[in-house]
Formats: structure tokens, C-alpha cells, sequence
């Protein structure tokens, strides 16, 4: 077996990464990948561990698959997310479809949608009492009104920080039913929640939302693992799972980071005691925008988020002219920070 030792790193947190400095390598060189069942088998020992939770929502989909004795759902590995979306777009879509979305949200989605020929359908946003909430019924409008096949779904929501609760993805899916609408659902930023909130997997919500979802996850956003390129695809539906891989081989990809994968694999056995700290930082980071907002920029509101870790500020208070506002990535005056 060939090693590879990375150097060792503490990163923002002060605690030593899992996957920097870890005792992790990689055999056969850098040859092309064999054998993927490595993580299965990951996941399966943490689960025999007895630990009773798992730390992380990315881990615990797959493990919780795994449980149930259907390692079918996970539908495969992907270099990313959006990567994921776009491919998820081809499969179930055909060009001139209309796929809707609910800005502000993380840009790439506008990008795939036109990018592969599709319509985009905005459900906007509404900001209320100081945060976001989804306007339901111009959701269901804008579905009938444009024969949306495919949504888009941000949970959490990047950037406003929303983690989107029980009742409100329960009545999503019922109009996704409703109207026969697929949802692919990025929950990459699952393990960022502020206390008092709780992530919901929206495909285990019931049988018949799993029945038209693609969740997607992945370590990148919790671990820093982004430049590594490996992201967690989960399909229920056996067609549409076909549709999908099909989809990813059309694309010409093969063969998954090795790397990524020894990374992930790290992080998801190892990275514990590490994402807590980082959970820490991120609260004392907000504790710090918020105080220095109130102390020195009033007219700046903090949107408060329920999780992610981006924070979205409203700078309407300022009165900014557009030429003030420059080249910001805002259109009414809040921003991502």
C-alpha cells in the first residue's frame, strides 16, 4: 500500500483537522478507483459502534439508508452539488421545460436552469417580521401557470439562513404531488443549525415525497472539502434513479476523486469533536455581527439565520443609490456576508 501523509493543520478552530494531518492513504497510487464500497462499509461500522447519533445529517442520510436495507438509494457520488443539479435537470426535464426555484438563493441554480435550455420560474421569497417565509400560494400558481416539471429546493436555505420546518416542507410536497413535480433538494448545509432549530430531511417526511426526490449532500460545506469534489446523491425511485445515472454517464464521469473520497470518508468517522468546535466559531462570528451592527451600523438589520453558515444583511436603512451600492450582489438592498 502507498501512503500519502498530509501535513498536519488546526485551521480557524484550533483543533486538528480529520482529514489534514490524518491517518488516512491511498493504495494502488493514484490508479483509477476499483471499488467505492469502502464508505458503505464506513458507515456500517460507525453504526455497529453503537454511538446512538450521528453528527452528521450528510452521514446520517446514508447511514440511515443503509439501515434500512436500501444502500439502493444512494444513487451514487458526484464531483458536487451543483454538478448533481445540473445533471438532474437533463434527466428529468427537456429543453424549454420550466424548473422553478425561490430567490434569493444560491446562484448556480439560475445558472444551471438557463445554461441547459430549461425556463426559470422564480417563486420569490417574502421577508417578513424580520425573515424569510415561502409564499404558498404563488408557488402553487406559478406551478399550474407554467407546467413546472422540477424544483428546486434550498434546505437550509443559502443565503437567508432559513431552516425550513416540518409543516412548510410537508406543504411543498403536497403541492409537488399535487401537480406532479419532481424536487431535487440540496441539503448541503444540513449540519449548520442554530439552537432551537432542526433540519428535516424532506424526503423523509413520507414514502411519497422520497418518490419524487433527489436529496443531495455532500462534506464539502461542513468540512471545507470543496475543492476536493465529492458530493452524496440520494434517489428512492428506482426509474429515477436509472434516469439519473444515465444522466451522469452522458456526461462522460466515471471515475469519483479518489481523494475526496479517503476525505470524506475521514470526516465522517473522525470529524466530531472538530465540527463542534467550528459550530462554536460560527456562533461567536455571529454574536460579533450582530453586537458591532447595533453598536456602530444600525441602519444594517441583520437577517437572523437558523442555519447555514452565511449570514444575509439588509442594507436598506443606508437609502444607497445603485451606483452606491456598486457591484454588491443585491437587487433591494440586502446582501450575503
Amino acid at each position: 500500500m502507498s501512503e500519502i501523509r498530509f501535513r498536519p493543520g488546526t485551521g480557524k478552530t484550533g483543533k486538528r483537522s480529520p482529514v489534514v494531518g490524518g491517518r488516512y492513504g491511498f493504495s494502488d497510487s493514484f490508479s483509477y478507483l476499483r471499488k467505492a464500497g469502502t464508505h458503505r462499509k464506513t458507515w456500517n461500522l460507525w453504526l455497529q459502534r453503537g454511538k446512538g447519533r450521528l453528527f452528521s445529517r450528510s452521514c446520517q442520510l446514508v447511514s440511515e439508508s443503509l439501515r434500512l436495507g436500501s444502500k439502493s438509494q444512494l444513487a451514487g457520488k458526484t464531483p458536487g452539488v451543483v454538478f448533481a443539479i445540473a445533471a438532474a435537470i437533463r434527466a428529468f426535464t427537456r429543453k424549454g421545460d420550466h424548473v422553478l426555484l425561490q430567490q434569493p438563493v444560491y446562484y448556480p441554480f439560475s445558472e444551471v436552469i438557463t445554461d441547459n435550455d430549461r425556463v426559470l420560474v422564480n417563486n420569490p421569497l417574502k421577508l417578513a417580521d424580520g425573515h424569510y417565509e415561502i409564499d404558498f400560494q404563488d408557488f402553487e400558481e406559478k406551478i399550474v401557470a407554467n407546467d413546472v416539471k422540477l424544483f428546486l429546493l434550498c434546505n437550509p436555505h443559502n443565503p437567508v439562513g432559513r431552516v425550513w420546518t416540518e409543516w412548510e416542507l410537508r406543504r411543498l410536497g403536497d403541492i409537488c404531488l399535487k401537480h406532479g413535480v419532481l424536487v431535487v433538494s440540496d441539503e448541503i448545509h444540513s449540519d449548520f443549525t442554530y439552537p432551537g432549530f432542526q433540519h428535516q430531511v424532506f424526503a423523509s417526511l413520507s414514502p411519497d415525497y422520497a418518490a419524487i426526490t433527489v436529496t443531495c449532500t455532500a462534506p464539502s460545506k461542513t468540512f471545507n472539502l470543496a475543492g476536493l469534489q465529492v458530493s452524496n446523491i440520494f434517489i428512492s425511485d428506482a426509474g429515477l434513479r436509472r434516469k439519473f445515472k444515465q444522466a451522469i454517464a452522458a456526461a462522460g464521469y466515471s471515475q469519483v476523486n479518489l481523494m475526496g473520497l479517503v476525505a470524506c470518508q475521514a470526516a465522517y468517522e473522525e470529524g466530531e469533536d472538530w465540527l463542534l468546535q467550528l459550530k462554536e466559531y460560527l456562533a461567536g462570528n455571529l454574536a460579533f455581527v450582530r453586537e458591532y451592527l447595533q453598536e456602530r451600523i444600525p441602519e444594517i438589520r441583520l437577517i437572523e439565520p437558523e442555519g447555514t453558515y452565511l449570514l444575509w444583511l439588509d442594507f436598506r436603512g443606508l437609502h444607497l443609490s445603485e451606483e452606491e451600492r456598486g457591484g454588491a450582489d443585491c437587487k433591494e438592498g440586502t446582501v450575503m456576508a
